[in-house]
């Protein structure tokens, strides 16, 4: 098998070594070997293996079907900066960058049109060939299943002569630029009413540092930003800012206003604090500013066991507002598996106003706490998608593991959220710890409103307590006179629980799986669910101490006059949910179920059929 010779093969690749790559290809399936999405001859392309290519193209271009191992960041980040905007054809899928569509990003036409006919290929790639050439090149390609014609750049006959007299106009702005160090800017003055025009790196740093108001006239690539305070005004135009290697945060703090702004990130930032990689304090306003973001933010300090460490993309605190922002990740959050290291990918502590933003990718988290949208939510999150799958893997013992999509704790508001990522936790520690997952949030302990729940969920350990909840993880008090309120939610992913350990307890929910503290038992503090509705699958595997399994409710604290806190909800009843509430009385666990049958009228009603729920017309 192939175990083993993928890391000499991307080897040989890499270095153009036709022996050693010979050698690996005595195994003929070798050949069919795809590192994640690039196959071993866009890899030679990509790398410009001429040896290899010259021996091997022919057989390479006739494989059909690939065996996948995973691709590294090293291959990525160099296909990225030769792809630029064609990435987002492949950014978040499970697809092949077919050797033809590596040529094509590569700009060898006459190679692509030559070994056309030879490769095997299909429609997809011919599409996308057509969609590279049109987003790279602005043009458009005629293409059948044996031949392709890609259109090439005609010479103009006056292009010497104007790219002389460009160059003469340059050499001229250039001795201009050295007279007064470059602080020269087309058009304006850095007000709003004539803001300065940006086209280059230095111009950019120097409108930065002076607090202008900067209009970006064109892309930028640079290799690293950072900056203290800023309070001017960066509309980014549609226009992108790349940033090849960037090692730190760019902005410190932030007082005015960046918009229209694209970020595309190679990431490889090591911290000893917390930190974040836009800006550390947000009091002004980041307004569509996306950030298409690949590589590592790394924790690697020894900070007291009682510090939080937060680790966040767009701000460590945000209390000014984030809105119409696209986050699309790549991006691997390491603790040290020592100090407790949090994330949230919007903002670590949101205090202020998250709206209308957009989560897409993956982001794995090791010995890391999080969510993509906020770690500590105590303002508003609302109109806020997730597609972004996100994971934790932990050694941990004995401790909280939390992961979510909208917020780890939400002492706020969250509303109209929309979680259709996987969530998934691997807890690899045989001595056990607690575990809490939610569609949405972990801890809620003010409101989550009109919010609904897509994605599958999926806890796998040796041995845990879980709390698990198609919405939150558990429903917590903390505000006098107000209670933890789930209204107008709904939850339709799946929840899929492995454990080896028969000591293991599961509590999961469609709307919320529990509870923490016994007070809710002795002083009776209520979970408010009103106009929810779960239809939620349930896959445990292992043997349990306690599994608890309701459509709205896996643990729910005792109430007298539960009628007051439950009101218009509906869940499926099927096999694996048979009961929509686990009631939790007093000192004794589990002593009372509520179904459908048990309901106080108006409380919940529980339906056969999702079609049956759906027809209620007073959810979603």
């Amino acid at each position: 098998m192939l175990q083993g010779i993928d890391k000499e093969i991307f080897k040989a690749i890499k270095a153009d070594d036709i022996k050693a790559f010979r050698a690996c290809m005595q195994d003929a399936q070798a050949l069919t070997l795809s590192y994640g999405r690039f196959p071993i001859l866009s890899l030679c392309y990509l790398y410009n293996s001429r040896h290899i290519i010259k021996e091997f193209e022919d057989k390479l271009l006739q494989i059909r079907s690939y065996t996948i191992y995973p691709e590294n960041s090293e291959m990525y980040i160099l296909f990225k900066s030769k792809a630029k905007r064609c990435i987002r054809l492949y950014a978040g899928k499970d697809c092949i960058v077919h050797p033809l569509e590596m040529l094509c990003i590569l700009n060898k036409k006459t190679r692509v049109e030559a070994v056309y006919p030879k490769a095997i290929k299909t429609n997809s790639t011919i599409e996308n060939i057509k969609m590279i050439e049109s987003i790279k090149y602005s043009k458009e390609v005629e293409a059948t299943e044996t031949k392709i014609v890609l259109p090439k750049q005609p010479i103009d006959k006056n292009f010497i002569k104007t790219s002389l007299a460009a160059m003469a106009i340059l050499l001229v702005v250039a001795i201009v630029f050295s007279v007064l160090g470059g602080f020269v800017y087309s058009l304006g003055n850095g007000s709003e009413d004539r803001p300065y025009k940006v086209v280059g790196e230095s111009q950019l740093i120097k409108a930065i540092e002076s607090n202008s108001y900067v209009i970006l006239d064109r892309d930028i690539e640079v290799d690293n930003l950072d900056f203290d305070s800023y309070s001017g005004i960066i509309d980014g135009n549609g226009h992108t800012i790349t940033i090849n290697n960037q090692t730190g945060t760019i902005f410190k703090e932030i007082s005015g206003t960046i918009k229209n702004v694209n970020f595309s990130i190679i990431l490889n930032y090591e911290t000893k604090t917390s930190a974040s990689v836009l800006v550390t304090n947000l009091t002004g306003t980041l307004d569509g500013v996306n950030v298409d973001i690949l590589g590592n933010l790394k924790y690697t300090g020894n900070a007291a066991s009682s510090v939080t460490l937060n680790l966040s993309v767009y701000s460590n605190e945000n209390n000014g507002t984030i809105k119409n922002c696209v986050l699309n990740s790549n991006l691997n959050i390491i603790g040290n598996g020592v100090n407790d290291v949090v994330f949230g990918g919007f903002s670590a502590q949101n205090k202020n106003a998250i709206l209308n933003v957009e989560a897409l990718g993956n982001i794995e988290m090791e010995e890391v706490n999080g969510a993509v949208v906020s770690y500590v939510n105590t303002g508003t999150i609302e109109n806020a998608q997730n597609k972004t799958n996100i994971s934790q893997t932990t050694n941990a013992f004995n401790c909280d593991l939390m992961v979510a999509s909208m917020a780890i704790k939400n002492f706020g508001n969250i509303k109209n959220a929309i979680n259709e990522g996987k969530i998934s936790l691997k807890a690899t520690n045989e001595k056990g710890a607690y575990v809490f997952m939610g569609g949405i949030a972990c801890d809620n302990y003010l409101t989550i409103e009109h919010s609904k729940n897509l994605g599958e969920i999926i806890c796998d350990g040796e041995y845990f307590h879980a709390k698990i909840g198609g919405i939150a993880s558990t429903g917590e008090y903390y505000f006098v006179d107000n209670y933890p309120t789930f209204d107008s939610c709904a939850s339709l992913g799946k929840v899929s629980v492995i454990t080896i350990k028969t000591i293991s307890r599961s509590y999961v929910g469609g709307i919320v799986g529990g509870f923490r503290e016994y007070d809710y038992i002795y002083n009776r503090l209520p979970i408010v669910i009103k106009d929810c509705y779960s239809v939620y699958e349930v896959d445990l595997q292992g043997t349990y101490e306690a599994k608890l399994l309701g459509g709205l409710a896996g643990l729910w604290p005792f109430m007298n006059n539960a009628g007051t806190y439950l009101s218009n909800n509906a869940y499926l009843v099927k096999e694996s949910v048979p009961h929509a509430l686990y009631i939790c009385y007093e000192s004794s666990f589990f002593e009372y179920v509520y179904d459908a049958y048990d309901s106080v009228e108006g409380m919940f009603s529980g339906y056969n059929t999702e079609d049956e729920i759906k027809a209620l017309e007073i959810y979603w």
